[in-house]
């Protein structure tokens, strides 16, 4: 069995392999960057080989296959808050908050620290509110009664 003695930490776990890459996006005219998802998707195509059923030897147990994933040189986390984790195949989304993606640019690595794995997929959903100034409610009172006061002396102009 392929177990870690020490806790996940970068100064416990090795760096093998890594992969880099970088989503590039346009934010709309007049649109502000609420926050993100980046979304992963790993396979693995090593395959277990169970060992004798009684004494449990040779075979190939299933290997702990450990990765971190950096955002714009940040470690990530990943759902369960953790920084290392276990990577077994399937999605991994990892919640952005809007100053790492104010720039157009997101860099991504994601780092082999044990065993292999295989990166199928990064997308990245960014979320946009409109950042044109919205009147304040008094600012509309205002204006209104000042249109308001226009028309009453405008009428009592045409009665004279």
């Amino acid at each position: 069995m392929n177990q870690l003695e020490a806790p996940l930490n970068a100064d416990t776990l090795p760096e093998f392999d890594f992969v880099s890459w970088i989503h590039h996006y346009t934010p709309p005219a007049g649109m502000s960057v609420l926050g993100g998802t980046l979304t992963l998707s790993f396979s693995d195509d090593e395959q277990d080989v169970p060992g004798d059923p009684q004494t449990g030897e040779g075979g190939n147990p299933s290997t702990l296959e450990v990765a971190s994933v950096l955002g714009d040189g940040n470690l990530l986390a990943f759902d369960d808050g953790s920084v290392f984790r276990e990577i077994n195949p399937g999605q991994y989304a990892f919640q952005l908050d809007p100053g790492m993606l104010g720039s157009g640019l997101f860099g991504v690595t994601a780092t082999s620290h044990n065993g292999d794995f295989t990166l199928d997929q990064s997308s990245l959903a960014v979320d946009y509110t409109s950042s044109a100034a919205v009147p304040e409610p008094t600012t509309v009172l205002l204006l209104g009664g000042g249109l308001a006061g226009m028309s009453l002396a405008g009428r009592r102009q045409r009665e004279a």
